[in-house]
């Protein structure tokens, strides 16, 4: 499933219009409440466009402004606020939670289903996803052009593993990967499986099926284009 959505606002101009809500004049005043000597790294965001925030200014700003939705900021995702998000989910029956974690983009990023982390929620109401436990944001190019950064997934937990679709998109949580992959059937025997990426600059991985803590099924996504 996809839905295009349109948006052409960039990461600067989102991060001017949270400094106008906050009341932070200048880059120069944004800077020194990040605890910057130098104005250098905030400067720097708004000469160009093109121009992508460090994670470092990403963390400082997530720190700093703790109610600031950083899936908005970063992809346009959402609302400005977490906490406008959350009082928003509070008139919805039984919605999916979005949380606000990085999954597969070939890196090891942290997964967890905290409370805490939900940065708002999706009515059921959407056709293919009813049965979906969570969403999240992908992150990456391991599995484009299929599953793009920014598109958001609608994942299903799957407790017994014997019920791996083969050929289909899952998440797949281990001590030591955080992964959106296709699942194939391992080369070794029945207890391996392949986690296959769809961009071809990523190899196979074969890793036991003893080794998944959690397994998620792809369910579907929403894309937003135009960022």
């Amino acid at each position: 499933m996809q839905t295009n959505l349109n948006n052409k606002t960039n990461f600067s101009k989102r991060l001017q219009e949270f400094m106008k809500y906050v009341g932070v004049k200048s880059a120069h005043q944004l800077s020194q409440k990040l605890g910057y000597k130098q104005s250098e790294k905030v400067n720097r965001l708004f000469r160009k466009e093109q121009h992508k925030p460090s994670y470092k200014v990403l963390c400082d700003l997530s720190e700093t402004f703790p109610d600031l939705n950083m899936n908005w900021l970063l992809l346009g995702n959402g609302d400005m606020l977490i906490s406008k998000l959350l009082k928003s989910s509070e008139k919805k029956e039984n919605p999916i939670p979005i949380y606000d974690i990085l999954v597969s983009a070939g890196d090891n990023i942290k997964f967890w289903e905290d409370p805490e982390s939900i940065i708002g929620y999706v009515p059921r109401e959407f056709q293919g996803v009813r049965d979906s436990d969570v969403a999240i944001y992908v992150y990456g190019d391991s599995m484009d052009p299929a599953y793009q950064a920014g598109d958001m997934v609608f994942l299903k937990r799957l407790r017994d593993h014997s019920l791996i679709n083969y050929g289909q998109a899952h998440v797949i949580i281990t001590d030591e990967h955080r992964l959106l992959k296709y699942l194939m059937r391992g080369r070794k025997d029945q207890e391996h499986v392949i986690l296959r990426s769809e961009n071809p600059q990523y190899e196979d991985m074969e890793i036991h099926k003893g080794q998944i803590l959690r397994l998620y099924r792809v369910q579907g996504f929403f894309r937003k284009e135009g960022l």
